[in-house]
């Protein structure tokens, strides 16, 4: 059937483009289709329009990944700051259970309950779960950070937080008291023996502390051999108290005597000079380990005696944590920084992503104007690029590194030259050639988190930075120099800019807490343009792409509006709600559509901003972060705290136009593909069916192939 379809595909497209494809042929070809392959086809449904659909970006820094011991499909995954991951068939799938508001910096399993968890973030809050997620409490006690969480094999109850000192709760978190003889230290690594828990080994810059009571009196042992400076991680051998291994910035390390003499291993091989993040030993056999370091895993089959690279399939990523099944040493997770969870079936010989659901949450989003299958995605892990209209998000390697982007910026004459503006205070710069090659984006420190970005559609080599905090820098060069622009703003605070779509030197700036300022000179002098403004946090700013007198904010307490270029304002709906993102159709400017910060989803306006409607079926997150409307159709992008979703309304859809690039012989293709039951990448329009069912047949290839044959008009 797949062999057939293909093969017809092939036929199709060289007998169209063929000199012979006369009118003779066309006619032919469409009597063909009608009679000779109806029986060949099967006709299957494609949702996703009239409704939101997730299509990504996968992918996120994770900062643990964890098996349940007693029921090993059940994985989590812990992410830097996106929040936690649970999968319940074996990291197939995930789905988030918790949205932190905080760094995540910590997760841990109750070995003898597993549907006790506990997660810390690096404000020093401890949170509990009792139902496998489902449910947090934030526990008491008073911490600097949450290092480590380490829990009791045998005793759920028993918890130990490492914060630079070590506390112990002996209740489960309801109370805390510090461990003697560490109040004072700063510990590095905290181990419980799995084999005999009375003895804890705690590590820090200049000493290894063994206890052999539970933690009430603490050794020193020797460390000869090792040099504390380089230590990261220590991991005591699950039947043997005394052995241990220590994962350093200089290569692996192991002790059989608890401590007192350590031995380097691999000393032939490069792998002693890079550091190794974590070790982690297969519980139902010791001989084999897995290390994760910054060039990727590594193996051993013979109790860490000798070592090999187990990277096929596993992108160049560092890998903060591994995790192993408790009866089957071959399956084994590898939590990644970008990457998201990546997992081999075969003791590491093979890896493939295993991260479908675990997305980043999305700041930024940008269309090419040009090429609108192009799409950005600005994140919490890094840039992401589509270039089949947001079905697929694969990374743009060369801006590896760099995270929490808040804005994404086009040269709007050239939007192959792309920005972006991160927490660390950088404007990125890249075009798209670099992109395809992942080489590394450029970039220049400015001075504060760059929330948004704003380039002049007259001059594009000006272009401007608001900062949270930094107010508004200027770069006359393509990025390359900058210099404050800050004359008249009474608030440094800047959450969005938005230049004049014809005007050069104008631009609007949104501020937290003084409302909407207006330059008209290139940034030399801003003037507070907030009569009738009655709410001055504003988020985001639109100016109507062929009216521009027309302008409009969206506050933390709704949507305003100015016929007068800004002059005076007017409420315009969604009074009380947090608005974060507006976004005004390209193509038809009277459609705008705003995005709700504080839980209420996206809502659409038709009519200029007179009424609003909601639009959130299939959006299952209500957090919204960025719009974006495709120019040339009607594909509505949303960033959420769970990825983007894809919106294709049925406004305006056009017969045959299946993937809004025109009704072409791409479409016939992607119809007979469709007809023939062959996954397709793109996002389809089912409202460009051509008899008001929704769904993609024959009736469709004919439709299509008449009008590409030019029988009809």
């Amino acid at each position: 059937m797949v062999t057939s379809a293909n093969h017809l595909e092939k036929r199709l497209e060289l007998f169209i483009h063929s000199p012979k494809f006369c009118m003779k042929n066309r006619i032919f070809l469409l009597i063909a289709l009608t009679a000779g392959f109806i029986s060949l086809f099967a006709f299957p449904a494609i949702a996703g329009n009239n409704q939101w659909t997730t299509t990504g970006p996968n992918g996120s820094y994770v900062n643990v990944v964890a098996i349940n011991p007693q029921n090993p499909n059940i994985v989590y995954a812990a992410t830097l700051n996106t929040g936690i991951f649970k999968s319940t068939d074996s990291g197939n799938t995930w789905t988030k259970i918790r949205s932190t508001g905080g760094y995540i910096d910590t997760f841990a399993i109750a070995p003898s309950m597993p549907n006790i968890l506990y997660y810390g973030d690096r404000y020093g809050r401890l949170y509990k779960s009792t139902d496998s997620g489902t449910t947090w409490t934030q526990l008491s006690g008073t911490f600097y950070s949450t290092e480590a969480i380490v829990i009791h094999p045998s005793n759920p109850d028993t918890v130990y937080v490492v914060s630079g000192g070590v506390s112990k709760s002996t209740d489960g978190g309801a109370t805390w008291n510090s461990v003697a003889g560490l109040s004072s230290k700063y510990i590095k690594s905290f181990a419980i023996s799995p084999s005999n828990p009375t003895v804890i080994y705690a590590v820090t810059s200049s000493e290894i502390l063994k206890s052999t009571d539970g933690g009430t009196a603490w050794t020193t042992q020797s460390g000869t051999g090792l040099s504390m400076s380089t230590f990261n991680n220590i991991v005591v051998h699950p039947s043997s108290s005394d052995m241990l291994y220590a994962a350093t910035s200089v290569g692996i390390y192991r002790s059989i005597n608890g401590g007192n003499n350590w031995f380097q291993l691999m000393l032939t091989n490069d792998f002693t000079v890079f550091s190794v993040d974590t070790i982690a030993i297969a519980p139902n056999n010791s001989a084999m380990l897995y290390a994760g370091t910054y060039k990727g895993a590594y193996r051993s089959t013979d109790g860490g005696s000798n070592w090999t690279l187990s990277n096929s399939g596993l992108p160049n990523y560092s890998i903060p944590s591994i995790a192993i099944h408790p009866t089957d040493s071959g399956i084994v997770y590898a939590g990644t920084y970008s990457g998201g969870v990546y997992k081999s079936a075969n003791g590491g010989g093979n890896w493939a992503s295993s991260g479908s659901g675990i997305v980043p949450g999305v700041y930024a989003l940008a269309v090419n104007p040009s090429n609108p299958d192009i799409v950005y995605a600005g994140t919490d892990v890094d840039v992401f690029q589509s270039t089949d209209g947001g079905a697929t998000w694969p990374m743009t390697k060369g801006s590896k590194g760099v995270w929490d982007i808040y804005t994404i910026a086009l040269n709007p004459k050239d939007p192959t030259i792309i920005y972006a503006g991160d927490k660390s205070a950088n404007v990125l710069k890249t075009t798209e050639d670099k992109v395809i090659l992942g080489a590394p984006w450029g970039g220049t420190a400015i001075g504060g988190s760059v929330y948004t970005l704003a380039i002049d559609p007259v001059t594009p080599t000006n272009i401007y930075a608001g900062m949270y905090g930094g107010g508004v820098s200027k770069s006359t060069d393509g990025g390359t120099t900058w210099a404050a622009a800050n004359t008249g703003l009474t608030s440094t605070k800047i959450n969005f800019l938005a230049a004049h779509p014809t005007s050069a030197n104008t631009l609007y700036a949104g501020t937290d807490g003084g409302g909407v300022f207006k330059t008209a000179d290139g940034g030399a002098g801003w003037i507070a343009m907030n009569t009738g403004l009655t709410n001055l946090y504003v988020n985001a700013v639109a100016i109507h792409p062929t009216s521009p007198d027309t302008v409009y904010c969206g506050t933390k307490g709704g949507i305003f509006k100015s016929t007068d270029s800004g002059i005076s304002w007017v409420n315009t709906g969604l009074t009380g709600n947090n608005v974060y993102a507006l976004a005004i159709s390209p193509s038809t400017p009277d459609v705008m559509y705003a995005g709700i910060f504080s839980g209420s989803g996206v809502f659409k306006s038709s009519d200029g901003g007179s009424t609003w409607t909601a639009m959130n079926n299939g959006l299952t997150s209500l957090k919204i972060f960025a719009l974006a409307v495709n120019p040339s159709s009607n594909i509505v992008y949303v960033g959420t705290d769970v990825g983007v979703f894809v919106y294709t309304s049925a406004d305006s859809a056009v017969p045959g136009d299946l993937n809004g690039g025109g009704v072409d012989l791409t479409d016939a293709i992607l119809a007979l593909r469709i007809l023939a039951g062959i996954p397709v990448t793109q996002t389809i329009n089912l409202n460009a069916d051509v008899n008001g069912d929704h769904s993609i047949g024959l009736e469709e290839v004919i439709y299509i192939l008449q009008k590409v044959a030019g029988l009809r008009p």
